[in-house]
This record gives structure tokens, C-alpha cells and sequence, in this order.
């Protein structure tokens, strides 16, 4: 794992915490009382990043994909695979630099999380609406791309070196789910 310790990446580490505006899951086949143990799902939603100090990221769309398997009544372990891209808004009055970088340079920032939860439900696994809380972590590599060059965009690395703008990061998360069966074995979550 590398980690970039120029002004420019911390300032950056705010943006990896993005916030789903409206990530609808839809899982196949989930908990509907014993009959099913496990659940597939696909996801798409808007999503907006925070930039912290120096980006000003557009709301933009994310895919996600699921698998889950309940492991005991009522406990779910859950993986997942998320995939964003945002643009920054390159329309945002700023002068500010940053290691020879101006902060309106159209760039995209891209992630792929790779993630695993384990999931508890609060309710009986038969009814219609039910609330899971849960923690997990996972892998994000995540890197910023110039949009008119098409290229990963260069910063300066901790010795001094040219690098690209880029890293793979752990995490750890704490989740809270309302799941809606729309039919038997559907369900929005």
C-alpha cells in the first residue's frame, strides 16, 4: 500500500469518504424467513464526494454490485464492489494551488471499494420492513485522473519524486440498512 504524504493527498483523504445521496440495492433472494440464505444484488445512485478545502466535486453516479450469506438466523455477511467517478466542478471561482496544481483543473476522481460487512437484523427475518446494522472494511484505490489528457495526474511524492495521484487505502465502516421486501424474494435496500 502507498500512501502519498504531499499537502495535495491530505487534502485529497477528505474526499475518499463519499456520501451515497441515494444508493438503491436491489437483492435478490435475501432473508424471506429460512427458505433463502443467500442474496445478489445490483445498485445504481447518485452520489456526492466531499473535497474538502480545494475540490468542489459535481454529483455524479457509482454502480455497486452484492453477495450476501446468512451465516446464523438473523446474522448476514455481505460483500460488495463499488465503482465512482466524479468530476470536480471546474466552474468554481478559485485561484488556489496546491504542488503546482490548481484546484479547477478538470480532473475525475475514480474508485473501485472492495468491501465486507457483517450485518445484524433488528427485526425478525419475516417482516416486510427490516433495519440491519453492521461493520466491516475493505480496500479503496482510488486515483485522479486528468480529464483532458487522459492520463493520471502527477504530484510530488514524499522524496521528492514524481508519482501519480493515487492510492490504495484500508478502511472500516459502520452500516445501517432499511430493507423493504417489494416482493418475497426482492427486496430494496
Amino acid at each position: 500500500m502507498r500512501l502519498l504524504r504531499s499537502p495535495l493527498c491530505k487534502m485529497m483523504k477528505n474526499t475518499g469518504c463519499l456520501v451515497s445521496l441515494g444508493f438503491l440495492l436491489v437483492v435478490a433472494g435475501a432473508v424471506h424467513a429460512q427458505s433463502y440464505r443467500y442474496s445478489l444484488g445490483l445498485g445504481y445512485g447518485l452520489e456526492r464526494a466531499g473535497g474538502g478545502d480545494f475540490f468542489d466535486f459535481d454529483t455524479d453516479y457509482g454502480f455497486t454490485a452484492h453477495a450476501g450469506m446468512f451465516i446464523l438466523p438473523r446474522w448476514e455477511v455481505a460483500f460488495d464492489g463499488t465503482w465512482h467517478r466524479l468530476q470536480n466542478n471546474t466552474a468554481a471561482d478559485s485561484v488556489a494551488v496546491l504542488d503546482g496544481f490548481a484546484n479547477n483543473t478538470p480532473v475525475d476522481f475514480r474508485t473501485v471499494v472492495l468491501g465486507v460487512t457483517l450485518n445484524r437484523l433488528l427485526l425478525p427475518e419475516n417482516s416486510r420492513f427490516n433495519l440491519l446494522v453492521g461493520t466491516g472494511g475493505g480496500l479503496m484505490i482510488w486515483d485522479v485522473l486528468n480529464r483532458q489528457a487522459d492520463t493520471a495526474v502527477n504530484v510530488t511524492g514524499a522524496r521528492g519524486e514524481q508519482t501519480d495521484f493515487s492510492a490504495s487505502e484500508l478502511f472500516f465502516r459502520g452500516t445501517a440498512t432499511l430493507r423493504f421486501f417489494l416482493a418475497e424474494q426482492i427486496s430494496l435496500d
